[in-house]
């Protein structure tokens, strides 16, 4: 009986070691698996041994990808941070129908977490690897400094975060604009002593944006602020109840939060403790996009997701059409959406 081969190096051979083993590049390799015509028999042959060689098994999805390419159907990769969370499962919604009305298509991919730890690196490795065109970047933690490692390879923009970085365009929401927008309608209602959950940009830039806009207003128009601080090594309830307790001990009369999931959490606790939303406190939030709001009449800020998912489509269809486009920062501001949490003081 013929021996067989050992297979115990298959499972972690990739297409670098194959670029590596034939002194070729990964994108020629890549090119080869797909049968592009341009790559010579010669270079064919000579990734067809490596595989051979090092067990190798070739990514179809990738290579599907690569023959949508070569039809010139460009692939958009998206890395999504949280899609459970209303605004980024809208975010995904609104992306995916206006890449296709652009002529692109989309695919998308969400890093894994472990404890505190979110992998966001490695899946934007994974999206090139599969052969993508370009990656929208829909995440509000990402460092500037790991997407500035991968721009020399496909064009990317950050979508719904403000974004710093000299090199990375963004289309983001107007967080300055939108605190300013909640912070203004609590002090139009008469409240003068707030409790703000301030988050940490290493949680949330977007939200940390926000929380800075409203304690600046807030402070500015002359209100007492409490920050209750959203840390990335707490659970999420540390500050609900911190902002609990300011209410219980009569300290604030408005609680604030940068996220409605965040300000969800805390009115469920306030309903299971009996404390009535807004004759006792008043609770606001950013985003108004959960089908929940219509429900609970959570105050908050509808934020543009439509008009940022549009002009991101736009963006990348025309970086990749155009590859020398400057970068660019583009931010759309949101509306205020009344509710029923938002009242007068209860003292």
């Amino acid at each position: 009986m013929a021996n067989t081969p050992p297979s115990r190096h298959r499972i972690h051979v990739t297409m670098d070691d194959v670029a590596r083993t034939t002194n070729l590049s990964r994108a020629t390799v890549s090119r080869a698996l797909s049968g592009n015509p341009n790559v010579s028999p010669e270079t064919q042959a000579k990734v067809r041994r490596a595989i051979k060689e090092l067990g190798y098994i070739p990514n179809r999805a990738a290579q599907s990808l690569a023959s949508e390419r070569q039809r010139n159907i460009p692939t958009v990769g998206l890395l999504l941070r949280t899609p459970e969370i209303p605004a980024y499962a809208k975010l995904h919604t609104e992306l995916n129908r206006q890449t296709d009305d652009m002529g692109m298509q989309m695919i998308t991919a969400i890093p894994t977490i472990s404890g505190n730890r979110v992998d966001e690196p490695g899946t934007i490795k994974h999206l090139l690897r599969t052969g993508v065109n370009a990656i929208y970047l829909a995440t509000g933690t990402i460092d500037p400094a790991e997407i500035e490692r991968s721009l020399d390879t496909v064009p990317m923009i950050t979508v719904g975060r403000p974004e710093l970085h000299d090199a990375v365009s963004s289309v983001s929401h107007d967080e300055d604009v939108n605190g300013r927008i909640i912070a203004e309608a609590v002090i139009n209602h008469g409240h003068t002593h707030i409790g703000v959950a301030v988050t940490d940009p290493h949680v949330s830039v977007p939200e940390h944006h926000r929380s800075q806009s409203i304690t600046r207003y807030l402070r500015g128009s002359g209100a007492t602020v409490h920050e209750v601080p959203i840390l990335p090594s707490a659970h999420q309830m540390e500050s609900i109840n911190h902002m609990f307790h300011l209410c219980r001990e009569n300290k604030i009369t408005a609680a604030m939060f940068p996220s409605d999931h965040r300000a969800l959490a805390f009115m469920s606790l306030c309903m299971t403790a009996g404390v009535s939303i807004p004759r006792d406190i008043s609770v606001t939030g950013i985003d108004a996009i959960s089908p929940e709001l219509k429900y609970l009449g959570l105050s908050s800020v509808r934020i543009a997701i439509e008009a940022v998912a549009s002009r991101a489509a736009a963006l990348m269809q025309q970086r990749l059409t155009y590859p020398q486009t400057p970068v660019q920062h583009e931010a759309f501001p949101g509306v205020l959406a009344d509710g029923r949490t938002l009242g007068a003081p209860a003292f």
